[in-house]
């Protein structure tokens, strides 16, 4: 099961603009990282701070997912908008409990390298208000999948 919590990011460059909804998002096979160990890694790592997925039973109900507020558009580069038509890359994250994000990994991805790179670094720049669990803010992890087709 995927997270419900699922940013879709469809970009098309040259005449086009954006549109975001959220989805839930099968992970594509490419770098194949599980959404479950990710997750594990990052409670691991510090287990006094906690990330909450809105996939845990224990927390679904009380959980107020984080809402976008400020998002940066990916920049490809001319070769990669030379060389590739399509890309789709699909990114796990943590929005802390200031909105910002942090601790962004690809967990799949296809098309030109620059489409990796590009969503990476745009991401990590959008802001979100924070997740609340029971009215107070908790970091919550996040799967952010862009789409590029390139016109």
């Amino acid at each position: 099961m995927r997270s419900p919590l699922t940013v879709l990011a469809f970009c098309a460059l040259g005449l086009a603009g954006c549109a975001t909804r959220q989805a839930v998002s099968p992970l594509d096979s490419g770098i194949g990282v599980s959404l479950d160990d990710y997750l594990r890694s990052l409670n691991e790592a510090d287990p006094s701070d906690p990330v909450v997925s809105e996939r845990d039973p224990s927390v679904k109900a009380r959980l107020t997912p984080p809402v976008e507020l400020r998002r940066v558009q990916p920049a490809l580069s001319r070769e990669a908008r030379r060389n590739s038509r399509e890309g789709k890359v699909v990114l796990g994250c943590v929005i802390e409990r200031n909105g910002s994000v942090s601790n962004v990994r690809v967990i799949s991805a296809s098309g030109h390298g620059d489409f990796t790179a590009a969503s990476v670094g745009a991401v990590r720049q959008w802001r979100y208000s924070p997740a609340k669990l029971d009215g107070s803010p908790v970091r919550v992890f996040l799967t952010v999948t862009t789409s590029y087709r390139v016109r």
